[in-house]
């Protein structure tokens, strides 16, 4: 038990209790101070996936090989799913009525990987990539290399999931 990151404590607490609705600022972009990835960023923080996918496709249109596109892409995939299914306490219940529920596990899936909870998210998409692998045109194993990519080679997790997600292919 003891002191628990800030993830660990999100993910319990939506478990009880309904997330509230961001209260965001809205972007507004200044040439001069925001670099094209930072504001990507921004509005992927704000799950603004309109004006996010433009501000991603900006950056490959002005340079196609930027270090973090495939994150940015990622990161947008997530959003897109998360915001498809909003109500995270409903995805739980779906869940626990039928652990089979892929559109459920998805989502779950990438509402933890929006709360930095990758953990969980990762676990979840291998879960989902061993219960259904023809969902979403193997949504689960695509996810996982989405994250793989926004954490970077470096992250213990991403060596300990691409382990399993090769043990479960082969």
């Amino acid at each position: 038990m003891g002191l628990q990151p800030e993830p660990a404590i999100k993910a319990l607490l939506d478990r009880y209790v309904s997330p509230a609705p961001d209260v965001v600022e809205p972007v507004v972009a200044t040439p001069a101070s925001d670099r094209p990835e930072d504001l990507a960023s921004r509005l992927l923080d704000q799950r603004d996936t309109e004006a996010a996918a433009a501000a991603i496709e900006a950056l490959a249109n002005s340079r196609a090989d930027h270090p973090q596109l495939g994150a940015l892409r990622a990161r947008l995939a997530f959003v897109q799913t998360a915001n498809a299914q909003p109500d995270v306490m409903s995805m739980r219940a779906a869940l626990a009525a039928n652990p089979s529920d892929a559109v459920a596990r998805h989502a779950l899936a990438a509402h933890h990987a929006l709360a930095g909870d990758y953990g969980t998210a990762l676990a979840e998409w291998l879960e989902l990539m061993r219960r259904d692998r023809k969902f979403g045109d193997d949504a689960g194993r695509r996810a996982l290399l989405q994250a793989f990519e926004v954490l970077g080679e470096q992250d213990p997790l991403v060596t300990q999931y691409r382990r399993r997600m090769a043990s479960l292919l082969h």
